[in-house]
């Protein structure tokens, strides 16, 4: 088995390589094409693993003999999945195998606003003891706070395990089937899209993008959210209007956002969130760590390996072949 790994950047990929594996690795260029020459390396591989890089028709062209494609995330927007699917190939990601971290990253942005924790970070470097009165009043106690999880799978359900932790009531909003025995256990009360918006104190987005996500949260949405409330998105850029965020924040409608994604990615400098004074900001980090890694390639491979080398059907096909 030979596997084709497409990346934007060198990464330690050997030390989660099996060493016996036959591989090579193409570098996307910064535009996000590929060099000729780079794609040639593609022409005998079983299947491609993607972590952030394209799968297009140009792609694939290169590599007539790959069996799947994988993604390294939970996400595939990087995919063209309809290519995929024309040339009858499954497309497969890894769902579940972060749901932990980014539960726990959404669970800092709100500990973060809700104790005013950047404010009083940025006092005290300053050496303004004096002004930590004012931070202090605008702190807020989670127990019998609203949190709002739009998204109710793998990592909403995990923030909403950490959440029920600080006393927090539990609300959700799913299009898919979500576990009723889970939703039991944690209390939670479904609430349609626009009222969830309206009702909770914080809200969440837990879910992947997709052709109902895309554009989901939008200014008319944020701009019914209660005064003083939070929003936090750890999710995909592209399913929430960031224009609309800032100005919530600048005019003070919000009490502050905390992003991990962004429309655009690398975060470019016109980016309507840069400087905003209480948007609290990571570059796509939250589902990232050596567990997850680890994670990641583990599934991945065991994953590839059950199609190629055992003719076995993959687990977690998004395109339904």
């Amino acid at each position: 088995m030979k596997l084709g790994f497409l990346s934007d950047t060198v990464d330690e990929i050997e030390k989660y390589i099996p060493k016996d594996l036959d591989w090579v690795m193409v570098n996307c260029k910064p535009d996000r094409s590929f060099d000729p020459a780079e794609l040639a390396k593609l022409a005998d591989v079983d299947a491609l693993i993607s972590g952030a890089v394209p799968v297009n028709d140009t792609v694939l062209d290169a590599a007539p003999n790959a069996k799947m494609i994988h993604t390294l995330g939970v996400g595939y927007d990087q995919v063209d999945v309809p290519a995929c699917t024309r040339r009858n190939l499954p497309v497969c990601n890894n769902a579940g195998y972060n749901k932990e971290a980014v539960a726990e990253y959404n669970m800092m942005h709100i500990l973060l606003h809700a104790k005013r924790f950047l404010d009083g970070h940025t006092l005290t470097h300053a050496g303004g003891w004096e002004g930590r009165r004012p931070i202090s009043r605008q702190s807020m106690e989670l127990p019998g706070k609203t949190l709002g999880i739009v998204g109710f799978g793998n990592t909403g359900k995990h923030l909403a395990k950490r959440a029920k932790a600080f006393d927090l009531n539990i609300v959700y909003n799913d299009v898919k089937e979500v576990d009723q025995a889970f939703v039991k256990l944690a209390d939670a009360t479904f609430m349609e899209k626009a009222e969830l918006f309206k009702t909770a104190d914080i809200v969440c987005i837990c879910t992947d993008l997709n052709d109902t996500s895309r554009g989901l949260v939008t200014a008319d949405l944020i701009n019914s959210m209660k005064q003083g409330a939070l929003f936090i998105c750890c999710a995909r850029g592209k399913i929430v209007d960031e224009t609309a965020v800032r100005k919530a924040v600048d005019s003070g409608h919000l009490v502050g956002a905390g992003f991990d994604v962004f429309y655009n990615e690398p975060i470019t400098p016109d980016s309507p969130l840069i400087g905003a004074k209480n948007i609290s900001m990571t570059p796509h980090l939250a589902g990232v760590n050596p567990s997850t890694s680890e994670r990641a390639y583990t599934w991945a491979l065991a994953n590839i390996r059950r199609l190629v080398e055992r003719d076995e059907r993959p687990e977690r096909i998004v395109n339904g072949l």
